[in-house]
């Protein structure tokens, strides 16, 4: 077996796996989520353009929302805060592959980069803690 056979056949089972799961995810939830960890697995093994690769990112998210609002009675997950913190994170992670880094240590930001801008979300849903006098 040559290693292009197993490249696409894994490919190809990954991309049967999102087509056969995507529709199962609006019943099931746990198969949305396979859906997209399949996408995830082409996107990782094919040579795809960053901006494909960003849509699809973006789609997998609101996707997965969708999938999980419609569970819950009276939720509508889809608001326009949710739709534009999707779309500044796809810009972000547009920006962080168009952006030619050549420092070792760049990955190492990622983490706390994520963490800082977690705090500034969540900041205005925390309540200041009163501490006695």
């Amino acid at each position: 077996m040559t290693t292009t056979w197993l490249l696409d056949t894994a490919t190809t089972v990954l991309a049967l796996g999102a087509a056969v799961a995507t529709p199962l995810g609006w019943r099931f939830r746990p198969a949305a989520t396979l859906a997209v960890i399949c996408i995830a697995g082409v996107l990782a093994l094919v040579e795809v353009p960053v901006l494909i690769a960003v849509a699809a990112g973006g789609l997998a998210a609101v996707y997965l929302l969708a999938v999980h609002s419609v569970a819950v009675p009276g939720v509508n997950a889809l608001t326009a805060p949710v739709v534009g913190a999707a779309l500044s994170g796809c810009a972000v992670a547009l920006f962080a592959s168009i952006v030619p880094v050549t420092w070792a240590w760049w990955p190492l930001l990622g983490p706390i980069a994520a963490v800082v801008v977690y705090a500034a979300a969540i900041n205005p849903l925390v309540s200041p803690v009163s501490r006695p006098h």
